[in-house]
């Protein structure tokens, strides 16, 4: 691995391009990025993660003849050498798999974060896609999609708990409190997975469902005092025995060859243990003797309290502090690219905690906690915190405690005993739909003055909430969806005053990147996931379009307080993904119209640019990115600091479109002569066309059925009095979604204020006719 943790081209890993998400390679002049393919994002380095006790996942587990599908899976880790896992399904409560000899495979394409990891090992028992625990002495699934959790009366996952290599799930069947940790165990040759289950009381019999085996032939038999469930498959058996503390249970099985555990009304809380074993008829009794020798189910309880810790080693880096020769310089925060446990720093997501340490989460599962950050940077730890999430693209700290936002489920984390470890990853909602789709990730976190949540659910158009904008009330569960139309939205912010602003990216039914600010109920272009009755003719229109040599890829934004940052205070920032780069936003509002423009800052990262906040101790933005497909990153993350010098920043910071022309302030005074010179500005204008199709091309607004873009005459050009002001004045100005305005020009002490600006007009405000 390079400095900068770039990876190595393996070729072959991904056979399909899918051209309704991924455009194919540019030609021409372009830098070598934009030709890239996708044998350039294989990657095989996630297999070499240490992910900690448990990997969230989407996973497909091929047996008995059928790929069995497990939406919000957690793959658990078992055994001193972690060759052994338990899948469990947080959909269902039910246990999809255990296997033997190994964990995941996770795919080369697109850094492993495309396809659905692939069991490793010996498959010891399964089942198919059902509920994991009976309602009402029933197994039948009650959901309306197979996407989506049991309804909360039946279940409801609650979280899961570490401690030391154990990890402990936390659920409820209906109003019983449930607890389970498996394990594997050893006698000879024979290995067992187990299930201890901890339940509080039972005012009712309950039921779980352990394991089945199609065609093959159940019975339940005793060999050496020893009751066993045994499902019989010609070659091999599968058997369950089970350790219990004088709780009278009892197998059971059905004409489906799915064997059960029957659990009688209980006012107590009880303990009991199941072990389960997939082998030759000939190892039977030793399987037996496992069985007696195995020790008494202990209570789970004292387990929920934290444990060891598992992250002893910190990584210490060195960051760098760019040079002050201009207004926002960047400053590096170096990522321990290299580090103990082969974890991969693709960033995603960040936040501050109270006392000023970064909390920040990576595309691959983790949550690091970054301290020493300080004018130096000479001195920075790397705290890892928590593992295994499903790939996490938000993070929020409210109240001093972390939210990731995963993929199928947003997650509060818990630090139980102090360690700066997480104990406890706690399902705050995960009541929205998950396909285990290449591209419906879950992306952003924000919160509002209400402490609602708002975040994407892209992809999956075919659910409920797929491509919508949803938002969470506090102390409740389901979403609620608040805008459609995305495709694969990945940037969002919520201002000061509530203003909700977001950027989806170029594709099918989105003709360019977007950036919006939305409202209830808006529909924002992508027909795929309109959610509406009746198909939409039209669109809310954004605030500005961006073309690809832009943003071919968006990433998120964040206000600037109003206190700070100099002339930028209380605007817009926006975050190239593909470009790597920050912006400004102009916007204004015209007739009830919001409409605007974006000019590039003059920062550039390291990698795709995702999320940025402003630290509440130094002022500064902190950003981090993550390197990804058609992106100019040159290395898998990046965490880096936009510092405001207090030099003359020399950007603008209104623009105004009026029926004779355009209005642009700069942060600066100008040289009036440069300023009112008409050949120092170059202004071009096009449209696009909403289609199904990737993107669109550029077409002329005078005649729409020609490709290209329109010059557009500039009559005069007159500085206002305020000497910060230039008003173009153009004849007869129309709405249009694309313009490109560049100047040229000399501030008032002579250095060059040179840039574009591209901008939609949406609206036309009244004619411009004073200063």
């Amino acid at each position: 691995m390079s400095p900068q943790g770039k990876h190595t081209t393996i070729p072959n890993a991904e056979t399909i391009l899918d051209t309704r998400w991924t455009p194919p390679p540019a030609q021409g002049d372009v830098p070598a990025w934009e030709k890239e393919t996708k044998e350039d994002w294989n990657d095989l380095r996630f297999n070499n993660m240490d992910t900690g006790p448990y990997l969230a996942a989407t996973i497909r587990v091929k047996a008995g003849g059928k790929r069995i599908l497990t939406r919000k899976g957690l793959a658990i880790r078992l055994g001193e050498k972690h060759d052994a896992t338990f899948l469990f399904d947080r959909n269902l409560m039910r246990a999809t798999a255990g296997w033997i000899g190994g964990q995941l495979q996770h795919s080369a394409s697109r850094f492993g974060l495309i396809n659905t990891p692939t069991p490793q090992g010996s498959i010891q028992f399964y089942t198919h896609e059902s509920p994991g625990w009976a309602y009402d002495n029933s197994f039948t699934d009650p959901r309306p999609s197979p996407h989506v959790p049991l309804p909360p009366n039946w279940a409801r996952y609650q979280g899961v708990y570490l401690h030391g290599k154990h990890v402990i799930l936390s659920y409820t069947i209906g109003s019983t409190d449930v607890l389970e940790m498996p394990d594997v165990e050893s006698l000879g040759n024979i290995r067992s997975i187990t299930r201890t289950i901890e339940i509080n009381h039972a005012p009712r019999p309950m039921g779980v469902l352990l394991y089945q085996v199609p065609e093959s032939k159940p019975t339940i038999t005793q060999i050496d005092g020893v009751t066993l469930a045994v499902l019989d498959s010609g070659n091999t058996l599968t058997a369950a025995g089970v350790l219990n503390n004088k709780t009278q249970l009892h197998f059971q099985v059905n004409h489906e060859s799915q064997v059960f555990l029957q659990i009688p009304a209980q006012q107590n809380a009880i303990q009991f243990k199941v072990l389960i074993w997939n082998g030759n008829r000939s190892d039977l009794h030793q399987f037996v003797e496992l069985i007696k020798v195995s020790e008494s189910p202990q209570p789970l309880s004292p387990l929920t309290k934290g444990g060891g810790s598992r992250w002893v080693q910190e990584p210490v880096t060195q960051g760098t502090v760019g040079q002050d020769t201009g207004a926002y310089v960047v400053d590096t925060l170096q990522l321990p690219y290299e580090n103990p446990y082969n974890a991969l720093m693709f960033m995603s997501g960040l936040d501050f905690l109270p006392n000023g340490d970064l909390a920040v989460c990576t595309v691959h599962g983790d949550v690091w906690l970054v301290r020493g950050i300080d004018e130096t940077l000479q001195a920075l730890t790397w705290k890892r915190y928590a593992t295994g999430m499903y790939q996490p693209l938000g993070l929020k700290v409210i109240k001093g405690h972390i939210h990731v936002l995963e993929r199928g489920q947003l997650t509060r984390l818990h630090d139980l005993n102090n360690d700066d470890e997480a104990d406890f990853y706690e399902n705050v909602s995960n009541e929205w739909g998950t396909t285990g789709e290449p591209h419906a990730y879950d992306t952003c976190l924000e919160t509002d003055a209400q402490g609602r949540f708002y975040f994407f659910k892209t992809g999956a158009g075919h659910t409920p909430t797929g491509g919508c904008l949803l938002q969470l009330a506090p102390n409740t569960r389901t979403p609620k969806v608040f805008a459609t139309g995305f495709r694969h939205a990945n940037g969002l912010s919520i201002g000061p005053d509530g203003t909700i602003t977001g950027s989806d990216q170029e594709g099918n039914w989105i003709p360019a990147t977007r950036i919006d600010m939305y409202h209830k109920g808006g529909f924002y272009g992508h027909m795929l996931t309109h959610h509406r009755p009746k198909k939409p003719t039209t669109f809310d229109p954004p605030v500005c379009w961006l073309p690809r040599q832009m943003d071919n890829s968006a990433g998120g934004q964040v206000w600037v307080p109003d206190d700070q940052w100099g002339p930028l205070a209380g605007h817009l920032l926006h975050l190239s993904f593909g470009r790597c780069q920050l912006m400004l936003v102009l916007h204004e509002t015209v007739g009830g119209q919001i409409q605007g423009g974006v000019v590039r800052v003059g920062a550039t990262f390291l990698a795709g640019a995702m999320r940025g906040r402003f630290s509440p101790k130094d002022g500064q933005l902190y950003v981090c990115g993550s390197d990804g497909w058609l992106t100019a990153a040159k290395a898998d993350g990046c965490l880096q600091r936009v510092r405001y010098t207090g030099r003359d920043t020399k950007l603008p910071t209104a623009l105004k479109i009026h029926a004779n022309g355009i209005r642009i302030t700069f942060s600066n005074p100008l040289n009036q002569s440069q300023a009112e010179n008409i050949t120092n500005y170059k202004i071009e204008q096009w449209n696009y066309r909403w289609t199904g199709r990737y993107g669109s091309k550029e077409w002329s607004v005078i005649d729409p059925e020609m490709e290209g873009r329109d010059p557009v005459a500039i009559r005069t050009a007159r500085l206002l009095d305020d000497q910060h002001t230039v008003f173009l004045q153009i004849d007869d100005v129309k709405p249009v979604m694309q313009m490109r305005i560049r100047y040229d020009l000399w501030a008032k002490d002579g250095d060059p204020v040179k840039n574009e600006l591209f901008n939609t007009i949406n609206k036309i405000g009244v004619p411009f006719t004073g200063q």
